[in-house]
Order: C-alpha cells, then structure tokens, then sequence
C-alpha cells in the first residue's frame, strides 16, 4: 500500500507547481458549473472532468495520463455518435488503439517520474502541415457526403488530432501546435451542437496546450 500511495503522490502531487493546480481547479469548476447551469447529461461531466485530467497529466509528461485517456476516449465516442459527428467518433477509435501503443512507449522512456520527450527533424515539421491539410479536404469531402452535421468542422478537428496524436504516443513536442488548433475549432463545433460541457472542456484544452507547451520545451531529445 505504501508504494501504491507513493507512485500516486508522484503522479498527483509531487512537483506540482501553481500553474498545475490552478489549471485543475479551473478545469474542474469549469465542468461542473457547465454541467449545472446547461443541465447537462451526467456522461458529458463525467467525460469533461477524464478529459481535463488526462491532458493535464500529459502536459506535465505523467504516464498516467493514459488511466484518465482511455475512460475519456470511450465516452467521447458515445458522445459524438450521439450528437452525429462521426468523424469524432472514428478518430477516438483510432485514439484507443494509438493509446494501448503509446502507454507502451511512454513505459520505456519514463525516467525519474517524466516521461522524455522528442524534437521532429526540420524536414518533417515542413512537411507534415501540407499533408495533413491535404487530407483534411479529403475527409470534409467525405463526411459532406454523409448525415454529419458539421463536416468540415469535423474534419478540421478530425485529421490534425489524428496527427497529434501520433505525435504524442511518439513523445514529439510539436504535438501540442497540432492540438491548440484542433481544440479551438472544437470549441467552435461543440458551441454549434449545443454541447456546453464538451465546449467547456476544449477551451480548457486549449490553455493546458499552451501550459504542455512549456512543459514539454528544452528537456531531453
């Protein structure tokens, strides 16, 4: 039991600065006014409040960030598929399996309670913008074809998360621009779908990317 409360005070505690726990007690309260003043479904709170931990966790480089991901990713597919956003939901899929990978990954490469983290060579961070934009036509193109409410909003927050992602499992920095972008059109999407509680959440997303951006700068490549 000792050791157990040990790694959670290190997950949790140890090494917290103001920054950590202003952002928890703003992402937190944030959900839960959102929640009472929209009345909002319960699955929604109980998924913004996962989704706050878990970015948070990630942006201070914490391996257990994937506890509170993986219980986000399963409700925010729910949600999506409920709300007909379904490249939300494919991408969370796709998430889930990234997850299993990146939990992998981050297990070899977790020192002294952080995990270490990688800078992408010039040649990729050039390249990587025109592909992912290219792509994201595509997918609008797609989901315009389908009953999706908001296809090009999906596909903007659909594609560059998927490329994010990818960035994250492999311990890159340059993840972080990927998600500012995708969480401030989120914002936008969810605001469209009459969900408070998730736009509540990718406004919070989006000032912890800036605080993962800090975090994640001039350690170890």
């Amino acid at each position: 039991m000792k050791k157990i409360g040990r790694i959670l005070y290190q997950e949790f505690v140890e090494g917290g600065d103001l920054a950590y726990w202003l952002f928890l007690g703003l992402g937190l309260l944030t959900q839960v006014v959102t929640y009472v003043l929209t009345e909002s479904d319960a699955l929604w709170l109980f998924s913004g409040i996962c989704g706050v931990m878990s970015v948070l966790l990630c942006s201070r480089r914490k391996i257990s960030y994937y506890v509170f991901g993986f219980i986000q990713v399963v409700t925010y597919i729910i949600i999506s598929y409920q709300s007909k956003l379904y490249g939300q939901s494919v991408i969370n899929l796709v998430y889930f399996v990234t997850m299993v990978i990146g939990c992998v990954n981050w297990a070899r490469s977790y020192d002294d309670g952080v995990v270490e983290t990688r800078k992408l060579p010039l040649w990729a961070n050039t390249l990587l913008p025109i592909v992912t934009l290219l792509f994201t036509v595509g997918v609008a193109w797609i989901l315009w074809k389908t009953s999706d409410q908001h296809p090009v909003m999906d596909a903007l927050t659909t594609v560059p998360a998927f490329v994010a992602q990818i960035l994250m499992v492999t311990r890159f920095r340059e993840q972080w621009w990927y998600w500012i972008f995708v969480d401030v059109v989120a914002v936008c999407m969810w605001i469209m779908a009459s969900n408070w509680c998730m736009a509540a959440q990718y406004l919070f997303w989006t000032a912890n990317c800036v605080y993962g951006v800090v975090m994640w700068r001039g350690v170890k490549s």
